[in-house]
């Protein structure tokens, strides 16, 4: 049998003014949220990003050079417009000082018992994917979290259109 391959694609547009939004003070981690709808196929399960929704300075809740996390306010317009419009969330932030993206242990304790726990309780068919870019734009690691199996499966490859 063969195994799945997981893609993200996103509108070079947005990837655009998503690595302009990211990349513009490296001082200081950032954060910006996506919508997908995931297409799912036999062999591949592809994110389709529709939309971004990009911070301003006052919608951070914590923003410091190694950590980093949104309001509530701006989060809860986010879960809104998933819930409206069907979409789910690609949870994205940088690591702008580190070479070769790694989520970090805060991250991940963040996703399996915050995020996850969170969107399966409130927003059940709401799926969650997390993107973290490094110090680079091309420095970028993508996972999915598996709601059911309680997992992270790597998405293996991002294409821009």
């Amino acid at each position: 049998m063969m195994e799945k391959q997981n893609v993200i694609i996103m509108r070079s547009h947005d990837f655009g003014a998503l690595v302009e939004h990211l990349y513009a003070d490296t001082a200081k981690e950032a954060m910006a949220i996506g919508y997908y709808r995931l297409s799912t196929t036999e062999s591949s399960k592809r994110i389709l990003v529709q939309g971004l929704s990009l911070p301003t300075v006052e919608d951070y809740a914590v923003r410091t050079p190694s950590l980093v996390s949104l309001g509530g306010e701006f989060l809860q317009n986010c879960f809104d417009r998933c819930e409206e419009d069907g979409l789910s969330i690609v949870d994205i932030h940088t690591h702008p000082w580190q070479e070769g993206a790694r989520f970090s242990g805060i991250d991940d304790n963040e996703a399996r018992e915050v995020k996850g726990p969170y969107l399966k309780q409130y927003l059940p068919e709401v799926n969650i994917t997390y993107a973290l870019f490094g110090s680079t734009p091309s420095d970028l690691r993508v996972r999915m979290w598996d709601s059911r199996d309680c997992e992270f499966v790597n998405v293996e490859l991002a294409i821009t259109w």
